[in-house]
């Protein structure tokens, strides 16, 4: 079950809090990078890390793919899916000045970075 509310955060299983869910923002379809399966922007609590999980609809289960310590704010305006679903590409801050763009690769396992802002 999701909340609607983005201001209200939840856990699931791997300990983590959802941020959202990365979407292509031109899409009034929801995206799903494997078959019944969202791709998850998560936080963890004590360190503040971002990172993503997978979450299986069907079975309720998540599974952290990723997670680094990056200053991603806000998931609509941090992430982006091309156009074929098969890129995800990700704005992070570093602080307040510099930002850097970059994709997920490797079945969304690693970061690669395409520049720095």
């Amino acid at each position: 079950m999701f909340d609607t509310d983005l201001y209200r955060h939840f856990e699931i299983s791997i300990g983590r809090k959802v941020l959202g869910w990365v979407q292509p923002s031109l899409s009034a379809t929801l995206w799903t990078p494997l078959p019944e399966t969202l791709l998850l922007l998560t936080r963890y609590p004590q360190t503040h890390d971002t990172g993503f999980a997978l979450l299986s609809l069907g079975r309720g289960k998540s599974k952290l793919l990723i997670e680094e310590p990056a200053g991603i704010t806000h998931p609509t305006f941090s992430t982006e899916v091309s156009i074929d679903g098969s890129s995800v590409y990700v704005l992070i801050r570093q602080n307040a000045r510099t930002a850097s763009l970059w994709q997920l690769i490797e079945s969304f396992r690693r970061l690669q970075l395409l520049c720095s802002l």
